[in-house]
């Protein structure tokens, strides 16, 4: 087994740290933390996918209703969680 040195010791708890945080950044984009308000990309169904949505509102413990505010025609989608990526770095305007 190898030894550290005192010295490598907090760098060592300083990568770990800065680790979970990753970890906690990523476990907070679980679908399962959806929220109203939130801008989300569509993965489902193909005629949507990719599009820019943001969810208006939860339709049951199951679906959320994703509105596309670009489309011309007021896309609303009823979508489950997995069909959904949060988008990163958006707002609400």
């Amino acid at each position: 087994m190898a030894r550290t040195s005192r010295k490598q010791a907090p760098n060592a708890r300083q990568d770990v740290v800065q680790e979970n945080g990753l970890l906690q950044t990523a476990t907070q984009l679980v679908p399962g933390q959806l929220v109203p308000g939130m801008w989300v990309r569509v993965l489902y169904p193909p005629y949507a996918r990719g599009a820019l949505g943001m969810i208006t509102a939860r339709e049951n413990t199951e679906r959320w209703l994703v509105r596309i505010p670009g489309d011309p025609e007021g896309l609303l989608l009823s979508l489950a969680a997995p069909e959904l990526l949060p988008a990163m770095g958006m707002t609400a305007k």
